[in-house]
């Protein structure tokens, strides 16, 4: 059985696993069909890049839209930022 945080309307949760077996759980607003913006709390899920060259690295690497790590020794958090605006 998940303990996977659910997501408010409107919003879909991006999921972020620490080395403490913490996930984070960031909220991203749904626009039309998709996702397509970086985190309530304003962190980005995607490299800026001019051409091939990243200008700015993603701040969140390696997360994981919807799903994510699930079981009885991963503890689940929101992020105070993402889930107090929703």
């Amino acid at each position: 059985m998940s303990n996977l945080l659910k997501h408010p309307p409107g919003y879909q949760t991006c999921n972020v696993m620490q080395r403490s077996n913490t996930q984070i759980s960031h909220l991203v607003r749904v626009v039309g069909r998709g996702t397509p913006g970086p985190t309530v709390c304003g962190l980005t899920r995607f490299d800026d890049l001019d051409g091939s060259t990243v200008v700015r690295p993603a701040d969140l690497p390696g997360w994981s839209m919807g799903g994510g790590v699930f079981g009885p020794k991963v503890t689940q958090r929101k992020c105070p930022g993402c889930w107090e605006e929703s």
